[in-house]
C-alpha cells in the first residue's frame, strides 16, 4: 500500500499469483478501481523483490527489479506506506523491508508533520 490516507483511501500494488498479473489499484470508500494491469510470471519459490516507485502522480510497480506496470492518478497526493498481505500458499516469509526516500524538489513534497 502507498499513499495511505485511511483504511478506505489508498493505492495498492498487488501481484496475483493465480491470475499471473501485476496490478495497481485505487481504494476509494468501499470500492477498488484497477488503474493498471500487466501479465507477469513470478517464481514464488525464490526470493522476489516487489517495489513501487512514485514520481509525483506516476506509480510504477516492479517485480524482481523489472518495471512491469505503471499507472497515473491524482486522487491522493500524500499519504503513508503499509504492507498488505494475502497469501494463497501455506507460508509466507518476509525478508526485509526497505524504504528509499529520494531528495525531493523544493515545494513538491510535504514535510513529515503534514502527512
Amino acid at each position: 500500500m502507498f499513499r495511505y490516507v485511511d483504511d478506505r483511501h489508498y493505492y495498492l500494488f498487488a501481484v496475483d499469483e493465480t491470475l499471473g498479473k501485476a496490478r495497481i489499484f485505487k481504494r476509494s470508500s468501499y470500492s477498488f478501481e484497477q488503474l493498471a494491469s500487466a501479465n507477469v510470471a513470478v517464481n514464488w519459490d525464490q526470493k522476489t523483490l516487489l517495489a513501487v516507485t512514485i514520481d509525483s502522480y506516476t506509480f510504477t510497480g516492479s517485480v524482481g527489479g523489472v518495471a512491469v506496470v505503471t499507472a497515473q492518478d491524482t486522487a491522493y497526493p500524500v499519504g503513508r506506506i503499509g504492507l498488505y498481505h494475502r497469501a494463497l500458499k501455506d507460508a509466507t516469509f518476509w525478508g526485509s523491508l526497505g524504504i528509499q526516500h529520494l531528495t525531493p524538489s523544493p515545494g513538491v513534497w510535504p514535510r513529515p508533520w503534514e502527512l
